[in-house]
């Protein structure tokens, strides 16, 4: 779910293109971020 939530953020569709390396770090940089502030 929160891959979904992070990509929707990004505007990049939940799916294929998520599968991509860019994608892909950018959502986990995302996530350590959330994580950091939290």
């Amino acid at each position: 779910m929160t891959d979904t939530l992070d990509s929707a953020r990004v505007g990049i569709p939940a799916g294929p293109a998520s599968d991509s390396p860019a994608a892909s770090a950018a959502t986990r940089a995302r996530r350590c971020r959330r994580s950091d502030a939290s």
